[in-house]
């Protein structure tokens, strides 16, 4: 192992190859407790504030060490970067041979089956016929078939389904294009190479395949690296429930027809009846008892129109089921899709039966679809048992794992054992000579019909201060409009408001545009890195607590509460802390950036439990006179 200290000095390789380097003692510690713990196969948590240079700090020990790891990232933008640029720049400063892998999950990568046979039996525009073309034409150009590479498909386009394959619908080593499969190459290219580098979603949806006794999707590793751990509880909860949804069942019975259509096997009854049970599906889906939003299941289950449609449903998929397993044995494709009738109708009958224990029932509507959940209340003995199956090297980091210096909080969500070793490694950066943190004296509750009035006259004079280059994050959809109304023609800055464009253009506008405003909710608050002059001023609305109507929010409090605890100080404070932690740290990304956050919400200063946030926030000045803030410019 070479010497991590001489590796990150000033007279280092990479003090060598990258312009502008510095020594930072924290990056060194960091590299030096994950080489310690790669040695002996411990698990290891660690913050690293902003600014401490964590990536490399795991990826130079990492791949000195010569073992196999996995690195999973909370998004996508970060694993590609990790592949693109960072784990290429430290094997080539370093001399390092590593092969190095890319691996997203099945829905990322373009399916060639799914893709023919979707022209075969095409439905849809004529606009949308043409770029399925244009898939196939850029089919036969495409190494990896990574579909974020090219831009026929936006975001929400209903292409994506009738071009990607997911676990349900996937055919495995009985589809004809097996060899020529992208994901399949994707998973060989993993299990040679050094270093594989996945995000979170992957990691879990391996985690259920195993813990199923179904095989696996990631090889096994000596190393695993979980970056934004933060994120893992949230993630896990999704991996390890279980969802239906009213698209699910029209896409099964499209298939159905479709290869019913395919092996000439023409049965007009079925052909009916499948249009008769998308019908069903659609009918509950369109409920107008049913808003769209999220609600209990007892909500569906309990009502008088919703009731009776679940259960023709459930009739409905029981006899699809019967049908379809007459013609199980006509192909391969059709004995998965009597599969998947069996799953379908298994996952219908849990949702309506009764209650699970340790899950929470609960469902949430679309525009086009009402998805039906089981989601854990806590995934904390699932995550231990996946670790322990494991005899690795376990490292999860981010700048966000602790409240008020403690692991406490993500150390129960994940059930980490007692031999965790914690670490926290504050950041670089000067926060009380870089920043202030403006909490006004005089503001009113935020549940107060004119504290939008209020923040809105505030925002205007701290926007004329900065010149712009600010952030407005909000807790929810309902205060980013007002804001916007109220903001909108009184400012004499661009407005940039979530919505209104894609989340990447919107932040590649705000970074192009001089003196930019840019309004939005909390899909702005974390993964957002921008340096130097663009962004001066962060103003947040209010400490950002989960909806007390978020159904799995109630069920996690209630479980609490039953079992005689404080669910407030125990969960939503703790998990609003980190949330906020995340929020304010948008502004300070390099030692040269200055400016200002301002937390609207005067329970800051006023509540009991408001000096949890602050003990948990980075060190700033606090102050409550806009007159320091116009000096400090």
């Amino acid at each position: 192992m070479s010497d991590l200290k001489t590796i990150f000095s000033l007279s280092g390789p990479f003090a060598r190859t990258i312009p502008g380097y510095q020594p930072r003692s924290q990056q060194i510690q960091m590299a030096e407790k994950v080489d310690e713990a790669i040695q002996k196969r411990s698990l290891l948590m660690i913050e690293a504030g902003t600014g401490v240079g964590k990536t490399f700090a795991y990826l130079v020990p990492s791949l000195l060490s010569g073992k196999k790891t996995i690195i999973s990232t909370g998004t996508k933008t970060l694993q590609d970067q990790l592949f693109e640029r960072d784990a290429a720049m430290v094997c080539k400063t370093l001399g390092i041979p590593a092969r190095i892998a890319l691996l997203k999950g099945r829905s990322n990568y373009l399916c060639l089956y799914r893709l023919d046979r979707s022209l075969h039996a095409f439905r849809g525009s004529q606009t949308q016929l043409r770029k399925m073309m244009q898939l196939q034409k850029w089919a036969d150009q495409t190494e990896d078939g990574d579909l974020s590479s090219v831009s026929l498909l936006g975001e929400k386009s209903v292409l994506w389904n009738k071009v990607t394959s997911n676990s349900e619908n996937c055919l495995g080593q009985d589809c004809p294009a097996w060899e020529s499969c992208f994901l399949v190459k994707a998973r060989r290219r993993a299990q040679k190479a050094d270093l594989v580098i996945v995000n979170h979603h992957l990691l879990f949806a391996d985690f259920v395949l195993r813990n199923d006794g179904l095989g696996e999707v990631l090889p096994d590793a000596d190393v695993f690296v979980l970056d934004e751990a933060h994120q893992l509880p949230e993630t896990g909860s999704q991996f390890l429930g279980e969802i239906i949804t009213t698209r699910q069942i029209r896409e099964l019975c499209e298939d159905i027809e479709d290869e019913l259509q395919s092996l000439k096997l023409q049965d007009t009854d079925l052909a009916n009846f499948l249009h008769g049970l998308i019908s069903r599906s659609d009918m509950v889906r369109d409920l107008e008892q049913v808003p769209e939003g999220t609600g209990p299941a007892k909500k569906l289950l309990n009502d008088v129109h919703a009731k009776p449609l679940l259960d023709e449903l459930t009739e409905g998929l029981e006899s699809l089921e019967k049908r379809v397993e007459q013609f199980r044995d006509a192909s391969a494709t059709m004995k998965r899709f009597h599969e998947r009738c069996v799953e379908t109708l298994r996952r219908l009958e849990r949702f309506t039966g009764q209650e699970a224990d340790g899950y929470v029932r609960w469902y949430e509507k679309r525009s086009r679809t009402l998805l039906l959940k089981m989601t854990p209340l806590n995934i904390g003995e699932h995550f231990q048992a996946f670790i322990q199956k494991q005899s690795s090297t376990w490292i999860l980091t981010s700048a966000t794992l602790t409240v008020s210096d403690s692991f406490d909080f993500i150390i129960q969500r994940l059930g980490m054992p007692a031999a965790v070793e914690t670490c926290i490694l504050g950041s670089p950066f000067n926060y009380r000579k870089q920043s202030l943190l403006y909490l006004p004296d005089s503001f009113p509750d935020p549940r107060h019909p004119g504290f939008y009035a209020t923040l809105a006259e505030e925002a205007r004079r701290l926007i004329e201060i900065c010149r712009g280059r600010t952030f407005l994050l909000f807790t929810s959809f309902r205060a980013l409009n007002e804001m916007e109304s109220r903001l909108e023609g009184s400012v004499s800055y661009p407005l940039l408001v979530q919505g209104r464009a894609s989340r990447s253009q919107i932040l590649r506008a705000f970074r192009e545009t001089d003196h930019a405003v840019l309004l939005g909710t909390l899909s702005f608050w974390e993964g957002v890195d921008v340096k130097g002059d663009s962004l001066s001023c962060v103003i947040i609305d209010k400490l950002p607590f989960t909806s007390p109507d978020d159904p799995v929010l109630e069920a996690r409090l209630d479980h609490l509460k039953k079992s005689g605890k404080n669910p407030f100080m125990l969960y939503q404070v703790p998990s609003a802390a980190i949330l906020l932690k995340q929020g304010v740290g948008r502004l300070i990304r390099d030692r040269k950036d200055r400016g200002i956050v301002m937390i609207a919400d005067n329970r800051l200063s006023k509540a009991r439990y408001g000096k949890v946030f602050l003990d948990t926030l980075p060190d700033m000045k606090v102050v409550h006179d806009m007159e320091v803030i116009r000096s400090f410019f």
